[in-house]
């Protein structure tokens, strides 16, 4: 789902909001994993299902950003600074297997959340004719 928005101030100058939600994510790991465990089956307990059975957890993101629209020098000029994740901060992409010694010797796989980053800030500057 996304929802956007943008709200004219005055004198060229707005404020926007992105959101974006996306809900019932599957392929937890990358597919490069799933290829090639369903090609070399070990005897270590692998904390992974099917791709299709294998869920994440939701995603949130939320942009925010004022602008500015307007004439330099006889050319359209606009002026953005945004801040990207705003809200939401590090969450699950997807998942990594990582190997951790058990007793006895034997290896087991740990999953490790790969993230986003978190908030970012952009500022651009765009010039016209």
């Amino acid at each position: 789902m996304t929802l956007r928005a943008r709200l004219p101030v005055r004198g060229g100058l707005a404020a926007e909001v992105e959101s974006r939600s996306v809900w019932g994510r599957t392929w937890a790991l990358r597919r490069a994993y799933y290829d090639f465990l369903s090609l070399h089956q070990s005897s270590a307990a692998l904390p992974i299902g099917l791709p299709g059975d294998d869920a994440l957890p939701a995603l949130h993101l939320v942009d925010l950003g004022v602008s500015w629209l307007g004439e330099v020098a006889g050319s359209i000029t606009e002026v953005r600074a945004e801040v990207r994740n705003a809200l939401f901060g590090r969450q699950v992409l997807d998942y990594s297997l990582v190997r951790a010694s058990a007793p006895g010797g034997f290896d087991t796989y740990e999953r490790r959340g790969r993230l986003l980053p978190g908030a970012a800030l952009i500022l651009s500057a765009r010039i016209g004719l």
